[in-house]
């Protein structure tokens, strides 16, 4: 049996052994767009060809679209598009007379639509899982147990403490999701153990993970926290904090428990966060384990509220009452505003 030469590309680490392995030849290339489109481009300075040529590819894959275009890629996956043979058939592209398109989205607001459109054959086969009969709606996974706290901002740090020490279990590993890279930096300082502290440590491994650490950095960090993840020996808390580059595409089954430390305001849209939501908390109850529990802290300045409440709620989660007071104050005219003291029970929490 015949084995593909399968090779990645990113950025982030040196050129030269990516353009040493390209030389080889490849049968499948996974790469992020940047990094792929300096290698079609090639070096006029150093009078350098381009490194990689599309014209045989027969299939075309785009993971996490929405994404890459929210990111501003759409340029990059343009001209990528463009160097690929025009798009056809599986037969035609069985023969190598044309390419084969798989769109992979996890939205699909009219933007996403209309690139998909453009990139695929209008014969092209749309297939939905888990978002709705209209197949544009969000879902969250109905196998985690999702609890909402409503606090104050000031409390958030305090509140990790707790849940870590108090939810976690000795061997098992969580996610904590911030907004910036400072926070990241700021929790893994906070989390770790401080040998002068009077204070009982919290977990026995700390990292960040966001966009400011070194490719090395980062592939060393998953590593560890993969290995503790799947290890049946490991005894202590793993931690890992991070923003939203371990949102997506993050394959580690078993992390037992996710915290959304930071939900989202209005500067990146409205429902923003919800989206983001859905994304983080499916980094756990993955594959074959079943069990996750996902813990979001909520407070009076995040934004969407409402469309948060309705996702738990499709989802078959509790929703408790003081996120359902903040989901009605951010509806025009549906009530006075957020209770101080709103009672009944639920997963949200006043403090």
């Amino acid at each position: 049996m015949v084995r593909d030469e399968v090779l990645a590309v990113y950025g982030g680490v040196s050129k030269g052994e990516q353009v040493r392995d390209l030389k080889s030849g490849v049968d499948i290339l996974i790469a992020t767009p940047g990094r792929l489109h300096d290698f079609l481009k090639g070096d006029a300075a150093w009078d350098l060809p381009p490194s990689v040529l599309l014209d045989k590819v027969t299939y075309l894959v785009l993971d996490e679209a929405d994404k890459m275009l929210d990111m501003g890629f759409e340029p990059d996956v343009r001209l990528i598009v463009k160097k690929c043979p025009d798009t056809g058939s599986s037969l035609t592209a069985l023969a190598g007379q044309s390419r084969q398109t798989l769109f992979f989205t996890a939205t699909w607001p009219k933007n996403v639509q209309r690139t998909a459109a453009q990139f695929t054959s209008k014969s092209a086969i749309q297939i939905r899982i888990g978002q709705g009969t209209g197949g544009n709606q969000l879902t969250a996974n109905e196998g985690v147990t999702q609890k909402v706290l409503v606090i104050k901002e000031s409390e958030k740090l305090e509140k990790l403490r707790q849940v870590i020490s108090e939810t976690l279990k000795p061997g098992q590993t969580a996610i904590v999701f911030a907004m910036r890279k400072q926070t990241c930096d700021l929790l893994e300082k906070e989390l770790n153990w401080d040998p002068m502290s009077p204070l009982p440590p919290i977990c026995g491994w700390c990292k960040a993970l966001h966009g400011d650490k070194e490719q090395w950095e980062r592939e060393a960090t998953l590593d560890a926290f993969r290995s503790m993840t799947t290890s049946q020996k490991n005894t202590k808390k793993g931690v890992l904090v991070a923003t939203d580059v371990a949102a997506r595409g993050l394959d580690i089954p078993g992390v037992a428990l996710i915290v959304v430390y930071d939900f989202g305001d209005s500067r990146a849209g409205e429902d923003s966060g919800v989206e983001s939501y859905v994304h983080r908390i499916g980094r756990t109850s993955r594959g074959g384990n079943k069990e996750g529990q996902a813990i979001t802290f909520f407070t009076e300045g995040d934004t969407g509220a409402a469309s948060f409440v309705k996702l738990l709620r499709e989802a078959k989660q509790e929703v408790g009452q003081c996120l359902v007071e903040l989901a009605k104050r951010s509806v025009p005219g549906s009530g006075k505003g957020f209770k101080k003291k709103a009672k009944g029970k639920g997963t949200s929490l006043m403090p």
